[in-house]
């Protein structure tokens, strides 16, 4: 049994599954681009049928595979869509385009997004920089134009939640009205542009369903998703690993085909729920037209890419195309304040605070945000998010990195912190703050740290980091001067 998120099974074990147990699609996750096509191409030699073959990259191939592109989140074009909506629109197109593109170079053919929840709550978790907005309007119109673009490129889409229930059972407490005005309009825009799939997700909707999670209510995925909005494409789980898909009742794997979906993902012990579905349909608990139905489903996803079955060349990975794409995102996104930087002699602290210092991927050692102040005398500092400040000397850079993710409670700058950085100010030692991701907390920093040059972006990329400290640091011909000489 894989504990989450162990999210692949070895080597051999994933040959078995494919070779024996028929295994319809395997979703991948960590390792570089170059070997991700590698590995596809393996799989695709283990299984006698088509596959389909996913991965959550609804940021560009690049934010699970290193060597691809790694886009701005989708909020960024949110916060676009406010001052110039028609830009916006335009923009989501070509990202959509640009994320399929890369997908097919290196083998997948089904990525998972959009995210067509809107983030009505900033202390949200998970959801954050994901959603496209906070406004169901604006939502709506660039999920629309994403999947248009996302499609163009030959690759299948997934309207898709991103509520929290990696950890626990989120409910959604909501009246109709909310429901009608918030909640809906995002995924009917996905179908609207003809997004063949959407994820179900572990999520209690009691309005809806009071007792079971919409990824296992019948009244939700047939009711709702099928009879009231007209969908007729394939319904995928969500994650059947994590812990609000737990069921001690039944297998996971069963329920959620029995209430309508149609594609089940990661179910948490394979060969059981396959001994349960057959045994559910031995006994009579499930019909033979259910299962037949939802494999009719998943051949109508391979249908689509029947026209498109041919990887893209490995050199569509980071083109110019999607480059400019990339730097046309930030440029829209960076909100400055003040700077640059003020003058300083000798040496200092570039201080790079990271949730977890050990997952350095918005870090890698030709990273602006490492190279650009240790080529000016400020010396990286990798510190824990979470950890009170170490004592620092000398004038100290502050680059923070806070954003949404699913096995945390929060996605803010904790009272400690902000205690932190106003000692580090009185002292005449903060001299700039670069914040990398929610935007939510940005008037929170800028409101306790009067008068700091301050660099925003939702990106926390090699290429916002560029933009923030392009704007934040002094030149290095003036300030070279200030800087200590290192061999």
């Amino acid at each position: 049994q894989r504990d989450y998120p162990r999210w692949e099974a070895d080597r051999d074990t994933l040959g078995q599954q494919l070779r024996q147990l028929g295994v319809g699609g395997v979703i991948l996750l960590g390792g570089s681009a170059v070997e991700l096509r590698q590995r596809i191409s393996w799989i695709e030699r283990q299984a006698d049928h088509p596959l389909l073959l996913c991965a959550d990259v609804e940021e560009g191939v690049g934010q699970r595979f290193a060597g691809a592109s790694w886009l701005p989140p989708p909020l960024s074009l949110g916060r676009l869509y406010r001052s110039n909506p028609e830009r916006a629109l335009k923009l989501a197109r070509r990202y959509g385009a640009a994320v399929g593109l890369e997908a097919r170079a290196v083998g997948l053919n089904w990525v998972l997004a959009p995210c067509c929840d809107v983030n009505s709550n900033p202390r949200n978790p998970v959801i954050n920089v994901r959603a496209f907005s906070d406004e169901p309007e604006a939502a709506a119109a660039l999920v629309h134009a994403f999947q248009q673009g996302l499609g163009s490129s030959g690759v299948l889409g997934c309207a898709k939640p991103a509520q929290d229930s990696h950890l626990l059972l989120p409910e959604l407490a909501i009246d109709g009205a909310q429901l009608e005005r918030r909640e809906l309009p995002p995924f009917c825009a996905a179908l609207a542009a003809d997004c063949p799939a959407v994820m179900a997700a572990h999520l209690l909707v009691p309005l809806l369903d009071a007792e079971r999670p919409a990824g296992f209510s019948s009244t939700i995925l047939a009711g709702l998703l099928r009879q009231r909005l007209g969908f007729d494409g394939a319904i995928v789980s969500d994650a059947l690993t994590m812990a609000a898909a737990s069921r001690e009742d039944e297998d996971p794997a069963l329920a959620a085909l029995a209430a309508g979906c149609d594609l089940l993902l990661m179910p948490p012990a394979l060969e059981r729920s396959i001994v349960a579905i057959c045994a559910a349909i031995h006994d009579g608990r499930l019909s033979e037209a259910r299962v037949d139905q939802a494999l009719a489903r998943r051949q109508g996803l391979l249908d689509r890419l029947a026209g498109s079955s041919t990887p893209a060349p490995l050199t569509a990975l980071q083109g110019k195309d999607v480059q400019g794409l990339e730097r046309e995102l930030v440029e829209a996104d960076l909100d400055c304040r003040g700077g640059p930087m003020a003058h300083w002699q000798g040496r200092g602290v570039n201080l790079l605070l990271l949730d977890d210092p050990f997952n350095t991927a918005p870090l890698p050692a030709t990273a602006a945000a490492r190279t650009r102040p240790g080529a000016m005398g400020l010396e990286p500092l990798l510190w824990p998010l979470r950890q009170p400040l170490p004592p620092l000397r000398g004038v100290v850079l502050v680059q923070l990195w806070l954003r949404g993710h699913p096995f945390r409670g929060n996605a803010e700058a904790e009272g400690s912190l902000l205690d932190g950085l106003q000692f580090l100010q009185r002292q005449g030692q903060l001299r700039g703050l670069a914040l990398y991701g929610n935007p939510w907390q940005w008037p929170v920093l800028l409101e306790a740290l009067p008068g700091l040059p301050m660099a925003f972006c939702c990106a926390g990329t090699p290429a916002a980091q560029a933009a923030a400290m392009a704007r934040l640091l002094p030149s290095p011909d003036t300030a070279a001067a200030g800087a200590a000489f290192t061999d």
